[in-house]
């Protein structure tokens, strides 16, 4: 087998490519997306900090997922059109309801500036937010788990930029 990026010659069970550090990426770990299920899901979560369960209260199944930095996530897997939907949700916000015409303007400042998730505000005080990642023609762990990681870092620079962080503290 040979490396992608430099073409060194690999061994079959090699990782990662001992010259560039390329991931070698096996049939094992490539999946098409009805191959995808919500454990595989949670097995690449974890890899990169969060503790989950799968979850199903009358309807489909759900990650509920825990994070010891960063804020829960709800994931949903749309197999049907190829689609993971991770949400973040923070109830009861402080100081956040549709009278506070600065939470509003972050909100939409959030909106207007994000390339990966859409802001929303429910019942009045609570902000919450979701992303699409689209799982392609085929997706490896290791490139599911870093367009999941690029989303979360794209959601807190986001809100850092957007004026929600006194909301959300």
């Amino acid at each position: 087998m040979q490396c992608t990026r430099c073409g060194l010659d690999v061994p079959d069970d090699a990782s990662f490519c001992m010259s560039c550090g390329l991931r070698i990426e096996t049939p094992s770990t490539i999946r098409r997306p009805e191959d995808i299920d919500l454990d595989w899901v949670l097995k690449c979560m974890v890899s990169i900090g969060y503790d989950g369960e799968i979850t199903e209260i009358e309807g489909p199944k759900f990650i509920t997922a825990r994070h010891e930095k960063h804020p829960n996530l709800i994931v949903e897997l749309r197999s049907n059109v190829g689609l993971v939907v991770p949400r973040l949700y923070y109830p009861s916000v402080s100081g956040a309801d549709l009278s506070n015409i600065e939470f509003l303007r972050a909100v939409n400042s959030f909106n207007a500036t994000s390339l990966w998730w859409t802001g929303w505000v429910a019942d009045d005080s609570d902000f919450g937010a979701n992303t699409e990642i689209a799982l392609g023609t085929t997706m490896s762990e290791a490139r599911f788990t870093q367009l999941l990681s690029n989303a979360l870092d794209g959601f807190f620079g986001n809100v850092e930029s957007s004026g929600l962080v006194p909301f959300l503290r």
